[in-house]
């Protein structure tokens, strides 16, 4: 391959072993190992005309498989970055690690329309992506990931990923990011969707450190279960000019929440944040907090439709309200605090409730809760 770029063979051929989950612990072989020192690197694969035997992942000889371009000719580089071209095509792999590389790993299918290029899984259990490697940058743009109906459609492990213009699609949740993994809906691409297919039980996806919805970026969720899982001692945050919408499944029997935020989290709400939600029955709320902290800042806007409540706030909480805008459509209860929480005076309830008298209103109800100004 003639890429121009400087290249340092390691030898012997470096041996990478896998031991976490229940992926196996044989060692994984790499023998064309090697680093690049300087400049960028492209490697080239096709799911139609590629050949994993006689190709050699340039433009014109590339890769069949994704995994063949990932572990052929990775490296690591201080400064450069690997992309790897996917070209339009349907690609059936599971499990795939990009845990070899250092450094930074643009994966680039279809930047116009995602579902051109479909990713697959070997199983409906196994993960599409898996990256465990703290000193990987991913980026995924252009690509639908689908069908992973009894798992997680990527799991990310140490990693930091930014996601530009991404499909998924029929997944159980969509992606799984660990404690120590930071995840980017990035402004400078097209908006992500998430499309449950009404599977029960599912999670658009599930953030256990950090996620960000930037400025100027979309995010659209629908025919899910629950919208976004903000596990325990995790971040999340919607950026000021980001739109964010969550529809609920209309055909499953028990619809839960748009988001929930759990234990010791963080929820940090700006820009537009859209939650609707369906058959209204005694369960779904358009945000659940349990012992967490939300702050919504200044100029947001949060707009509530067809939920049980839209405010569902379990155990002891803070929220933080300055000045935002709200907006309730057919919710049996605005706000429902079950216990001890500190609450904004005159916030979450003040557009489409009946003002910012709870007690009098009824539009809030508690149990020993308290409610003050912040």
């Amino acid at each position: 391959m003639n890429q121009g770029i400087e290249t340092t063979y390691l030898t012997p051929p470096l041996e990478v072993v896998a031991g976490r989950g229940n992926r196996s612990s044989l060692p994984l072989y790499f023998p064309n190992l090697y680093q690049f020192t300087s400049g960028n690197l492209n490697v080239y694969v096709d799911g139609v005309n590629g050949d994993d035997t006689l190709g050699d992942g340039s433009s014109s000889d590339p890769f069949k498989t994704i995994n063949k371009g990932l572990i052929e000719h990775s490296g690591y580089s201080t400064s450069g970055i690997k992309y790897l071209h996917l070209a339009d095509a349907d690609y059936t792999e599971s499990d795939i690690m990009p845990s070899c590389m250092i450094g930074n790993l643009q994966i680039l299918g279809n930047a116009t329309t995602p579902a051109n290029v479909k990713w697959k899984p070997t199983s409906t259990t196994s993960p599409l992506l898996t990256s465990a490697n703290p000193q990987v940058n991913l980026l995924v743009d252009g690509v639908q990931f689908q069908d992973v109906t009894a798992g997680y459609g990527l799991m990310l492990e140490r990693t930091k990923l930014t996601i530009g213009y991404c499909k998924w699609f029929n997944n159980f949740v969509g992606f799984y990011s660990d404690l120590y993994s930071n995840v980017f809906f990035d402004r400078s691409y097209t908006s992500s969707t998430f499309d449950g297919n009404n599977i029960d039980n599912g999670d658009a996806f599930i953030n256990s450190r950090g996620s960000e919805v930037r400025n100027g970026q979309s995010l659209n969720i629908s025919k899910v279960y629950n919208g976004i899982l903000n596990n325990v001692r995790s971040t999340m945050n919607f950026l000021s000019s980001s739109t964010t919408t969550i529809t609920q499944s209309s055909t499953l029997t028990t619809k839960l929440c748009g988001i929930i935020n759990r234990s010791n989290s963080f929820l940090r709400i700006g820009g537009t944040l859209n939650l609707n939600g369906s058959v209204i029955d005694t369960v779904n709320a358009g945000i659940e907090c349990q012992n967490s902290e939300v702050s919504i800042v200044n100029g947001a806007t949060l707009n509530f439709s067809n939920f049980f409540n839209g405010w569902n706030i379990k155990g002891y909480n803070y929220i933080e309200d300055i000045s935002a805008t709200y907006a309730y459509t057919n919710c049996t209860t605005n706000v429902h605090a079950d216990q001890a929480s500190e609450l904004p005076a005159s916030g979450l309830n003040v557009s489409g409730g009946a003002g910012v008298d709870w007690f009098d209103s009824g539009v809030l109800y508690g149990f020993d809760a308290r409610y003050v100004k912040l």
